[in-house]
């Protein structure tokens, strides 16, 4: 069966996670009225979440039912695991504060939406996705099963590929070419390097 202590540190960890969420969600409600919203994309997202969920509470209450997912790994690289999870419960935190009223979890355009391009908005287009990124690579990580690792991970990464295009469609229609220049000069889960040659440094 899996240790003890690292169930009680997954519940911990998503604990403090859905707290965060759910008081962001509610504040995020009270915004004003929405322009558009594409809400055919949220059916493939509910059945992610419903399965993340129901493999959780697998995971927490009945492990023996997917032991057979599990790895030998040692104790330091699953409170790794913990670690990469609370960077990214600070990271979510971080993306939150700066979004402000323009979070939502449907794509949608609001009448008095702005382009974000502070905080971590100003090196990367979509650094809520990367902090989904973050966590799933830490619950891997802390539970030690490669079935929750490959099937998280793997549907985590379907949704970003049929979500994003579409986000960023969206924005473009809305903002044209003040959202084309920030696009641009970002990476879209990670920063862009950019590579400057010796020219370009020259004054005028």
């Amino acid at each position: 069966m899996t240790d003890p202590q690292f169930r009680v540190s997954l519940i911990i960890l998503y604990s403090l996670f859905s707290i965060m969420r759910l008081n962001f969600s509610r504040l995020a409600r009270k915004n004003t009225k929405t322009i558009y919203s594409d809400r055919n994309e949220f059916n493939l997202l509910k059945i992610l979440i419903v399965f993340e969920v129901l493999t959780f509470f697998i995971y927490i209450f009945f492990p023996e039912w997917i032991d057979w997912g599990n790895l030998a790994f040692i104790p330091w690289v699953r409170w790794t695991g913990l670690g990469i999870g609370f960077l990214s419960l600070v990271l979510f935190l971080w993306v939150h504060l700066t979004l402000g009223n323009n979070f939502s979890e449907l794509l949608r355009i609001r009448n008095n939406q702005s382009i974000v391009v502070d905080g971590p908005y100003r090196y990367v287009r979509h650094p809520m996705y990367t902090a989904f990124i973050v966590l799933h690579i830490g619950v891997f990580l802390l539970s030690a099963n490669w079935f929750i690792g490959l099937s998280w991970n793997l549907g985590l990464i379907l949704i970003l590929i049929e979500r994003i295009p579409r986000e960023e469609t969206m924005l473009l229609e809305r903002f044209g070419g003040i959202y084309k220049h920030y696009l641009l000069r970002t990476g879209i889960l990670f920063p862009k390097i950019h590579f400057s040659r010796p020219e370009d440094k020259r004054e005028y």
